[in-house]
């Protein structure tokens, strides 16, 4: 049995601030995936600390994260993004207006696969060479 391919466009809108901006938005209703910048201990400010999913809204999911968020000493921003079957170039590059986020998606392994495959290339070369030759190795198990 042959699978048929599915792509997906993910569209980001942000940075929102963690507190006002995220409650005051109503584009955010609809975005089941979200991005935390914030500073990184080894590569400064401004990074990607964190990427994530939910089905029960942007606003809800980001107060899970306030134990440790409330601990940050500089600005936290946040990326929110709504996704949708990929239909063609040609819509997308035609559309009179900005480019309108999609209803909220509900389909949870889709979701998931998503982010996953957000999460893996976003992370790409954070960590140094030699951390990624030992813990490729599996000398140290308490890296992974």
């Amino acid at each position: 049995m042959v699978r048929e391919e599915q792509v997906f466009d993910v569209f980001w809108e942000g940075p929102f601030s963690i507190t006002e901006d995220i409650k005051l938005s109503k584009s955010c209703e609809n975005h089941v995936l979200y991005a935390i910048y914030s500073t990184h201990p080894l590569y400064g400010k401004n990074q990607l600390v964190y990427i994530g999913m939910t089905l029960h809204g942007i606003e809800r999911r980001l107060r899970q994260h306030m134990p440790w968020i409330k601990f940050e000493s500089d600005l936290i921003q946040v990326y929110a993004a709504s996704i949708g079957k990929f239909t063609s170039w040609y819509l997308i590059d035609n559309m009179d207006k900005k480019r309108e986020e999609y209803p909220r998606y509900t389909y949870k392994k889709d979701i998931e696969a998503i982010e996953s495959l957000l999460a893996q290339y976003a992370f790409q070369g954070l960590v140094f060479p030699g951390i990624a030759n030992v813990m490729d190795s599996g000398k140290v198990s308490h890296f992974r």
